[in-house]
């Protein structure tokens, strides 16, 4: 009994470090598979709904966002997507979340005038 209960455990705690990682954040996601990061958000902008759109950017987000940089490809691509998720969260009815990339943007775009 007591080893079928480590072996449930187990594979409890391996399904949650798989939940981590989702079908965009993952190796073979085209969000690292492709070749360059034009071609990583103009994947994000094909589906047509927002809510599909949204989670991709959001995926994109999610892997990039912390190493923007002010004049870099990846840096503007970083920037351009927090633009899209704002108008996206704005579409999808979620004000506070378009708010909070709208001050992101504020804070790490060199556009605005401090």
């Amino acid at each position: 009994m007591k080893k079928i209960l480590w072996t449930l455990l187990l594979i409890a705690l391996a399904g949650l470090a798989a939940a981590g990682e989702s079908k965009f954040t993952g190796k073979d996601s085209p969000l690292r598979t492709l070749p360059s990061m034009d071609q990583r958000m103009k994947w994000c902008a094909e589906p047509s709904s927002a809510a599909d759109r949204l989670a991709r950017y959001e995926a994109f987000w999610e892997i990039y966002n912390e190493e923007d940089g002010d004049d870099d490809v990846q840096g503007r691509a970083v920037r351009h997507c927090a633009y899209t998720l704002a108008k996206l969260y704005l579409e999808t009815g979620n004000a506070a979340k378009c708010l909070w990339f709208l001050n992101w943007l504020q804070e790490h775009d060199s556009g605005f005038l401090r």
